[in-house]
């Protein structure tokens, strides 16, 4: 009895070893290039934190037009420079809204070529003593690689949010 155990059990083994030598023959092998996979760099994250922060320091200098040199408009997955209008508009909020002092609040990143950095920043003095007057807004910006070049991208139309 123990011998015709010993057989099947020998026979099962074999069998299974045959299966998973067969198995490999007729698949192609795994092609998948790693160096494909989007990771983010320590060089990512510094660009990424520079370039914003450039952008909240010229408007807290009260540069606004040299900061809003550096903001571009993306169409049809194409950096385009800002029209004129838009630069008007921009330098009204930012006058409306001056940078007194900022701070990073959040970043996300989805890419090395595309990330946001949300800033919370002062815009008034507190005229009263209620810690809680709004006295802070938040702008997002986009860092987003377009026809070669990182670009900056005020995240979306109505940037100014409490």
């Amino acid at each position: 009895m123990k011998k015709i155990q010993h057989n099947i059990l020998l026979a099962s083994l074999l069998l299974l070893a045959a299966l998973f030598a067969s198995c490999g023959d007729g698949k192609k092998k795994n092609t998948t290039k790693f160096e494909t996979i989007s990771t983010v760099s320590h060089a990512d994250t510094l660009r990424v934190f520079d370039e914003t922060q450039k952008f909240m320091e010229l408007l807290k200098t009260n540069n606004v037009d040299s900061a809003i040199s550096l903001l571009c408009d993306v169409r049809n997955d194409s950096a385009i420079q800002l029209t004129e209008e838009r630069k008007q508009q921009l330098k009204k909020q930012f006058r409306q809204f001056p940078v007194l002092d900022y701070e990073l609040e959040t970043s996300h990143f989805e890419s090395h070529e595309y990330a946001t950095a949300t800033y919370r920043y002062q815009f008034m003095e507190n005229p009263t003593t209620d810690p809680n007057y709004p006295v802070h807004t938040r702008l997002t910006i986009e860092s987003t690689c377009k026809d070669g070049h990182f670009r900056l991208v005020l995240h979306d139309e109505s940037f100014i949010t409490r």
